[in-house]
């Protein structure tokens, strides 16, 4: 994109990035310390905005349930992924949306929508989803949950999902 957009051939064309990786008390099946994780994220949140930010993009989907609150620690933008992805479904005009995320990303219904209605595996597959999230976070790409992840996303579909939303950044994996 920065090629096409911006013409971008060297190293000087693309913009500086600062990169911070935040280990976080696990968020994946439930929240159990809120408080703490907060915490963690008002402090490096303002630290990038303090070393000159423009911008904060954070690709994780599960940590937009604490996104209002991030959002008053700063005064720079914020991406939310959820809100990204929302708004492409809307461009497309997809009515009915199959949603694979993570335990908490599902209870919390971060891709709720009035433009659109969302559908998700059943509790026995959502069960299955999210131990191959955790096996993908701990290194084990394993070819059974790719074939488990299809399953689940055909049967999205002939509940009439549209399209899927692959609503946890560890599933394209």
């Amino acid at each position: 994109i920065m090629q096409e957009k911006y013409g971008a051939c060297y190293d000087y064309d693309y913009p500086e990035m600062i990169i911070i990786n935040l280990p976080i008390p696990d968020i994946v099946e439930s929240v159990k310390d809120g408080k703490a994780i907060l915490k963690l994220l008002k402090s490096r949140l303002q630290k990038l905005e303090f070393f000159g930010c423009d911008l904060i993009a954070i690709p994780c989907n599960t940590i937009n349930i604490f996104f209002d609150d991030m959002r008053c620690y700063v005064k720079i933008p914020i991406l939310n992924i959820a809100e990204e992805v929302k708004k492409e479904v809307e461009f497309f005009n997809y009515k009915k949306v199959g949603i694979l995320a993570t335990n908490t990303t599902v209870k919390e219904s971060i891709y709720k929508s009035d433009k659109f209605q969302t559908v998700y595996p059943s509790k026995i597959d959502q069960r299955k989803l999210n131990k191959i999230i955790l096996n993908i976070m701990s290194g084990k790409k394993l070819y059974k949950d790719k074939k488990e992840i299809i399953k689940i996303i055909r049967k999205l579909g002939k509940s009439g999902a549209e399209c899927v939303v692959l609503g946890c950044t560890e599933l394209p994996l």
